[in-house]
């Protein structure tokens, strides 16, 4: 018993039908391109979030660094100036000391602490508390003030939480510093000093210049003023200072942080913004640039890249069904005249005639059917040398257009009488022109064999050369359904044929007319076809010689 041959795949010639791997491979391109390009998006305003955040900490903490140093100040200004009047004991000496005392004991603990003196006053004062006079040396006090200052202050002692110490925010600007000292005989005295808003811009500004607020692996050899931008108000949002290179649109730059110290010591709000230009310089190699606009222009090349593949491959995919369109009915047009040839041969060789006439008529269709044949080969070839791009040296001479259409004609009647068609000529002499001969007369043949494919049986096809101004003109007009005005530019593409129903019932290969076309523009002319009805008229012109 013989074991049976295995089963092998018999191989099928591609049917021209586009295959879906390479759409689905684009389709997953452009899908990676486009998720790339929304991760690249959200990673780089992740990025820009992530520096924003971190430029706020570094003014948070810078913030928070300057009010702890500016307490600082205003407590060592109140300290050299106040602390001789803070006993720990009610004061039992008769000799009570008078606000112009205050400047005495300031010199003097300058002196002995060797310090910088925190806040400089501008007005000392003392007064009796529950009382409203208001001993004042230094800057002159309106008597308004004067009582409100010494009001603000008893309520501020005897309220609830009341302190020994401490500042306040004074109207319309700057700040008082007071301290008690009590008395043995049930009094107590208030003495303090005010800061008016020049000194508190001096001591706010020398806070900045002096003291480091931010780390100096940060800050790499760079000032505070350098780096950093102040703004000091009161708790009720008056600006005490302000610096003059402070942002004007808080919305373009919002690296901003404020800190408050607290109501017993003055309840300043410090506000901090790192400056938009040293940005760079606290980031770890500057200032992240924004990849958006280029990561946007990759983006859209690749969808332009993947979309224009796309609409190449659905064209190479019509191109190959076109070519396969076009490779049967060459087949079929070819078969048709050689099954004629075989017939009439047999016909002729095995002598099945009886009269000299129908071996004549036998000839005759020879004849016909080799000319045919010859037309089609004839088409297929420059087709093939127009695909492939040969170069073509056109070696033109003078010719009578007149003279060689009549020829054509002639040779193409045996085609016209197959079809009971009658060709009628209108013919200008001496129509020169300077063309080929031998295109010359394809494109003539091409031209009356489209007509006569068209066109009804027993139809009648007129040809006719004029001149007109500088041209030659030969037009061909047949009395079959004419074209479309959307087709007329479309038919004169390489394998593409009409899509009327007179085109779906004829044959062809659908390359005649583009032979024409491209033949008649090696020599400077063109090719269309006229919007006159009925039926349709295709137009060839050409310089005149």
């Amino acid at each position: 018993m013989t074991e049976s041959a295995p089963h092998r795949p018999v191989p099928r010639w591609p049917t021209g039908r586009p295959s879906r791997w390479p759409l689905l491979l684009l389709a997953a391109s452009l899908g990676l391109v486009v998720l790339t390009t929304v991760v690249a998006v959200l990673a780089s305003r992740k990025h820009a979030a992530t520096t924003a955040q971190l430029l706020r900490d570094y003014a948070s903490f810078a913030a928070w660094s300057y009010s702890q140093r500016l307490a600082q100040e205003l407590e060592e200004g109140a300290w050299v100036t106040l602390n001789p009047i803070q006993h720990s004991e009610p004061h039992a000496m008769r000799g009570m000391p008078a606000a112009a005392d205050l400047v005495g004991y300031r010199r003097e603990n300058l002196i002995r602490c060797r310090c910088a003196g925190g806040v400089e006053p501008a007005t000392y004062f003392r007064y009796r508390l529950g009382g409203d006079t208001l001993q004042a040396v230094g800057a002159p006090i309106a008597a308004a003030d004067s009582l409100a200052l010494t009001r603000q202050l008893t309520a501020l002692v005897r309220g609830p939480g009341g302190r020994r110490n401490g500042f306040i925010a004074l109207a319309p600007a700057g700040m008082a510093s007071f301290g008690l000292m009590p008395t043995v005989w049930g009094d107590t005295m208030v003495y303090g000093f005010t800061v008016d808003s020049a000194g508190l811009a001096a001591a706010a500004t020398r806070v900045l210049r002096e003291a480091p607020l931010l780390p100096s692996a940060l800050t790499r050899g760079s000032s505070n003023l350098e780096l950093l931008v102040l703004e000091v108000s009161d708790t009720t949002g008056r600006v005490l200072h302000r610096d003059a290179r402070w942002p004007g649109d808080l919305r373009e730059w919002p690296f901003i942080a404020a800190e408050s110290l607290p109501p017993w010591r003055g309840g300043l709000v410090a506000r901090l913004s790192v400056r938009p230009e040293a940005a760079a310089q606290l980031l770890s190699g500057g200032f992240p640039w924004s990849p958006l606009p280029p990561l946007l222009l990759v983006g859209l090349l690749g969808v332009g890249s993947v979309l224009v593949a796309v609409l190449q491959l659905r064209r190479d995919g019509q191109l190959a069904r076109q070519r396969s369109d076009f490779v049967a009915a060459a087949s079929h047009e070819l078969r048709t005249p050689l099954a004629q040839l075989r017939l009439f041969l047999d016909t002729l060789r095995l002598k099945r005639y009886d009269t000299p006439e129908e071996e004549a008529w036998l000839v005759g269709h020879l004849a016909r059917e080799t000319t045919r044949l010859e037309h089609l080969v004839e088409n297929v070839l420059l087709v093939t040398r127009l695909e492939r791009g040969a170069p073509h040296e056109a070696v033109t001479e003078r010719l009578a257009l007149d003279r060689e259409v009549a020829e054509s004609v002639a040779a193409f009647q045996p085609l016209a009488a197959s079809r009971q068609v009658e060709v009628v000529t209108d013919l200008a002499p001496e129509t020169l022109v300077h063309a080929e001969r031998g295109p010359l007369r394809q494109v003539v043949l091409n031209l009356l064999d489209n007509a006569v494919k068209f066109g009804p049986v027993g139809q009648r096809v007129s040809v006719r050369v004029a001149r007109e101004g500088n041209a030659a003109r030969l037009t061909v007009t047949d009395q079959g359904p004419g074209v479309p005005a959307a087709e007329r530019e479309r038919i004169w593409q390489p394998y593409v044929r009409g899509d009327g129903a007179a085109a779906a019932s004829v044959g062809g290969s659908g390359i005649g007319l583009a032979i024409v076309r491209e033949i008649v523009a090696r020599w400077g002319g063109t090719g269309d076809v006229l919007p006159d009805g009925p039926g349709a008229t295709f137009e060839i012109r050409l310089p005149l010689q």
